[in-house]
C-alpha cells in the first residue's frame, strides 16, 4: 500500500474557522481531511499530553488510510500557527504543500481562545483579565491549573501578536503556497469564501458545500464548568454522554441556561481597550505583510 502523506495544512490560528473549514472541505468529492481533526503532528515545541495530539509517526499517517481518489489531503491542527517550530517541521515533512492560516481580530481572538480553555479544562481563572495577568507567572511554570492539557497555551497576549506566526510560513513556503484568509472574508460572503479556498488548492469551486453546524460562544454557568472540567479529567461524563437519551440532553441544556452565569461571553470596552492599545501596532505590520487593509481591528469603541 502506497503511504498517503497529507500535501495541505489548515494551520490555525485558533477560533478563527478551522472547524467550520475543516467540515466544509470534509464534503468536497476532490478533497481528503483526517477525521481526526486536530492531530498537532507537528509542534514538537508545544508540551501537549499525549491523549490530544498523535506523536507517532506511523500513527499520523495512518489518519490518511482512507483516501481514495481524492487529490488534496489535508489536516486541520489550529496551534500549528502559534507554534515556533510547526511550519519548519511541516517544510521538512512536504516543502511543496499548500498551507492555510485563518485570522481574526486578535482582541476577540484573545478572548475566544480564553473562553475555549475555559470550556476545555485548560484554564481555571474566570476572567480574562485575571488571566493576561497571571501570565507572567505562567511563563514561570506557576500558577498552571491543576491537569491542564495544554499549559503552553495561557500565553494569551503573544497568541495575538500574528505577525511573526504568519511570516514564519511566508518565508519557508513563500506566497504561492501560504494563502491568507480573514474570518470577516467569512462572515460577509460564505460562497465567496469556499470558492476562494478552493481556487487555492486546485479543486472545482463549483461544489456545493456547507459549513454545517455552528456553535457560537455563550455564557457559562457554574454546572457547565464543573461538568466541563469532569469531562476533560476523568471518563465519567463521556461514558454518561454516550448513555443518555437524546430528549434528556436537549432538556439539561435548556435548563442550564436559565441558570445565573460564571462568565459571561462578553468583554468590557475598558479591556478591549486596553488590548487593542498594545496589539495595535503589530497589526499594521501584519496589514502590511499580507497585502490587507485591517484598519477595522483594534479600533477603539465608541
Amino acid at each position: 500500500m502506497t503511504t498517503v502523506r497529507p500535501n495541505f495544512f489548515i494551520v490555525g490560528a485558533p477560533k478563527c474557522g478551522t472547524t467550520a473549514l475543516h467540515s466544509a472541505l470534509s464534503t468536497h468529492p476532490e478533497v481528503f481531511l483526517s477525521p481526526n481533526k486536530e492531530p498537532h503532528f507537528f509542534a514538537r515545541d508545544l508540551k501537549v499530553e499525549s491523549g490530544w495530539c498523535v506523536r507517532d509517526e506511523a500513527d499520523y499517517l495512518g489518519l490518511f488510510s482512507e483516501r481514495k481518489e481524492e487529490t488534496q489531503i489535508g489536516e486541520a491542527s489550529p496551534w500549528y500557527l502559534f507554534s515556533k517550530t510547526a511550519a519548519q517541521e511541516i517544510h521538512e515533512f512536504q516543502p511543496s504543500a499548500k498551507i492555510l492560516i485563518l485570522l481574526r481580530d486578535p482582541v476577540d481572538l484573545i478572548h475566544s481562545v480564553h473562553l475555549q480553555h475555559l470550556n476545555t479544562a485548560n484554564e481555571d481563572l474566570l476572567h480574562l483579565q485575571d488571566a493576561l495577568a497571571a501570565e507572567e507567572e505562567r511563563a514561570r511554570g506557576e500558577r498552571i491549573p491543576t491537569r491542564a492539557p495544554f499549559p503552553d497555551c495561557l500565553a494569551y497576549r503573544s497568541i495575538g501578536r500574528l505577525t511573526e506566526q504568519v511570516n514564519r510560513y511566508l518565508e519557508l513556503f513563500g506566497t504561492q503556497q501560504v494563502k491568507v484568509l480573514l474570518l470577516d472574508d467569512l462572515r460577509a460572503d460564505e460562497r465567496g469564501y469556499l470558492r476562494d479556498v478552493c481556487r487555492f488548492l486546485g479543486v472545482d469551486e463549483t461544489a456545493e458545500l456547507s459549513f454545517g453546524r455552528r456553535n457560537p460562544s455563550r455564557d457559562l454557568t457554574a454546572v457547565d464548568l464543573m461538568l466541563k472540567r469532569l469531562h476533560y479529567k476523568t471518563r465519567l461524563v463521556p461514558n454518561l454522554q454516550r448513555r443518555v437519551p437524546k430528549v434528556i440532553k436537549t432538556f439539561y441544556r435548556s435548563a442550564v441556561r436559565m441558570l445565573p452565569a460564571s462568565r459571561a461571553t462578553g468583554i468590557s470596552d475598558e479591556l478591549y481597550t486596553e488590548l487593542a492599545d498594545e496589539l495595535r501596532s503589530d497589526v499594521l505590520q501584519l496589514s502590511e505583510l499580507i497585502g490587507r487593509d485591517l484598519s477595522a481591528w483594534c479600533q477603539k469603541r465608541s
